[in-house]
């Protein structure tokens, strides 16, 4: 069967479930966001992260920008699972005929995120992609003293978001409604440069946070481990940033646009018994399926590598 039929989800369960080594004596299983294994008193993580400038670099964005992103994301799951990102390599693919300051604003993009959040780059391979399109992965790795799994979410507790929601959601809705995107340059430079969720590593010292992941395909990736568990998500608000209403007025966008085109938000969904004000309170975990937002009951949504947007 065809990839865009099977879709991105089954793909790579079938990859994981077939192929894929578990980690003896992880508290990470080989379905969550990274892979951590021990060494002496600490965990190292590992994890890995790609795309193509075909399918994730905006016409108007820059290559600087498109490394960092790429980059961010990586770390973003390293982060997720309670690692601070050590050591940061990439692989990249671009054209033979490209100017050479091109593939150095990439290099700097990615130099750039490492300075952030005091990670060391440390080079790593260069290829020639053999067509006119540019391709990278990122990988990470993390030191942690203890890791959280993206299990178990246990009902009843209560659902997080590290950061608000809805930023990366607006260069979609500019691109694809062929808006004028200077006027949402200031928005559009926070999507293309999203801080990482760093935070989130003092969150897990103050508080006990049960499960986590990092939302790098938006409410899609939620969902993917709301399934894992067999549970779904009753949300209470969903927090937006005020940058995002702003432009949902503005722009005459919708709700339903925000959620669907929602991808690299860079941000943590983790679950906890606790009341932490540091963070937004998403909503809370119930017995069923898929995220309940306004009485709607969401199954499928976000982007599949295969399909593309989704909902259901």
């Amino acid at each position: 069967m065809k990839l865009n039929l099977l879709g991105e989800e089954k793909v790579i369960r079938t990859i994981l479930e077939e192929f894929v080594d578990s980690v003896h004596g992880s508290s990470l299983s080989k379905y969550d966001d990274a892979i951590a294994y021990p060494v002496g008193d600490v965990w190292v993580l590992v994890n890995i992260d790609g795309t193509s400038a075909k399918a994730s670099k905006y016409p108007w964005q820059s290559w600087d920008s498109f490394g960092y992103r790429v980059a961010c994301s990586a770390t973003a799951d390293i982060i997720a699972k309670g690692g601070k990102p050590v050591l940061i390599a990439a692989s990249l693919g671009v054209p033979k005929n490209w100017e050479a300051d091109l593939l150095m604003n990439i290099i700097r993009g990615i130099k750039n995120l490492s300075k952030t959040i005091n990670a060391l780059y440390c080079g790593g391979d260069l290829n020639s992609s053999g067509s006119n399109e540019a391709w990278i992965d990122v990988a990470v790795i993390g030191v942690a003293h203890k890791v959280v799994p993206n299990t178990p979410l246990k009902v009843g507790d209560k659902a997080y978001v590290s950061k608000c929601l809805g930023i990366s959601a607006i260069p979609y809705i500019v691109y694809s409604k062929k808006l004028d995107y200077r006027v949402w340059e200031d928005v559009l430079s926070k999507a293309m440069y999203p801080h990482p969720p760093i935070e989130f590593l003092d969150v897990i010292k103050k508080y006990a946070v049960t499960a986590s992941t990092d939302i790098s395909d938006g409410m899609g990736s939620i969902l993917r481990v709301l399934n894992l568990n067999n549970v779904g998500l009753k949300v209470k608000e969903l927090p937006l940033c005020d940058e995002v209403i702003e432009f949902m007025r503005e722009a005459k966008a919708d709700l339903t646009d925000i959620i669907k085109y929602m991808g690299e938000e860079v941000v943590v969904f983790f679950t906890s018994n606790e009341v932490i004000n540091s963070c937004h309170e998403l909503g809370v975990i119930m017995r069923g399926t898929g995220i309940v937002i306004n009485s709607k009951r969401i199954t499928e949504v976000g982007w599949d590598n295969f399909k593309g947007f989704v909902d259901n």
